[in-house]
């Protein structure tokens, strides 16, 4: 049974006081800005979760403490902390609905300036943002903390909002695009090089491509976008199980750098300018 007594704390914080409290979170989430000094209990510590009420919109955003809480200047008996990771709950979860799913959370009823709930009432809270944030998941890209937040929905909560998001057409949008040139020449060569076989896992190719030969991808160890250079010293060949591992596995760092230094034996004469 998971200890309740070790989870991160959760603070219920309020907002719209002040008729800027709303754009100041939307500003904050847009550019991945800080809301500094936002009134938080006492007992507040870096690290901690909140979730912001905003007057007339309901839970409105998710953040974390990111500072140390200290006394308001400007308000006697209250403590001010910065909060960062701030993403919009898109729509906000009015107080009605969380009264109705969180039923023994007496704030929703009573929204006083800030709350920290049980670790019970916690958990519910949490599993309805959850629910929300991954509504917005299929709609748009969602950052860290609401990723992490979609992580704890199990599989039937998911289909769920799978089939209410589902739709028979998809909207095209236009966006802009960075795209470096690879040297072709550099790709052939190194495919060529590889004759047949995976350069990471050393396997042989998993499949045929439609041109009739070994399936491999070409991966540049310094990344383009990094300003790495496009030379055959810094590309290898690699299967796409492993073109895959080196971005999306737990041990991606160790990963690349066994490639880095496989490509030294690979091309051993080359200068690392070239």
């Amino acid at each position: 049974m998971k200890d309740e007594s070790k989870q991160i704390p959760l603070h219920l914080l309020n907002g719209g006081y002040r008729n800027s409290d709303r754009f100041t979170l939307e500003r904050a989430a847009r550019g991945n800005r800080k809301a500094r000094a936002w009134v938080v209990p006492k007992s507040a510590s870096i690290g901690d979760e909140v979730t912001i009420n905003v007057a007339g919109q309901g839970l409105f955003a998710i953040g974390q403490v990111s500072s140390a809480t200290t006394p308001r200047t400007d308000w006697p008996n209250r403590y001010g902390a910065d909060i960062d990771l701030i993403t919009l709950i898109d729509p906000p979860i009015p107080l009605e609905e969380l009264r109705q799913k969180v039923p023994d959370l007496a704030w929703a009823r009573y929204p006083l300036m800030y709350t920290t709930p049980s670790p019970e009432l916690t958990n519910q809270i949490r599993t309805l943002i959850s629910q929300r944030l991954a509504a917005q998941y299929f709609d748009i890209r969602a950052d860290k903390q609401a990723a992490a937040l979609i992580e704890t929905l199990n599989r039937q909560e998911l289909r769920e909002i799978a089939l209410s998001r589902s739709r028979k057409n998809v909207s095209a949008q236009v966006r802009k695009i960075l795209i470096r040139r690879r040297n072709q020449v550099i790709r052939r060569y190194v495919l060529a090089r590889a004759e047949g076989k995976c350069e990471g896992c050393l396997n042989p190719a998993p499949f045929t491509g439609v041109n009739g030969e070994p399936f491999l991808e070409a991966h540049h160890v310094k990344r383009l976008s990094q300003e790495g250079p496009d030379s055959i010293r810094y590309v290898i060949a690699l299967c796409p199980n492993c073109h895959r591992r080196t971005e999306f596995s737990q041990g991606a760092k160790t990963f690349n750098r066994t490639l880095v230094e496989k490509m030294s034996k690979l091309e051993p004469r080359l200068k690392a300018s070239r």
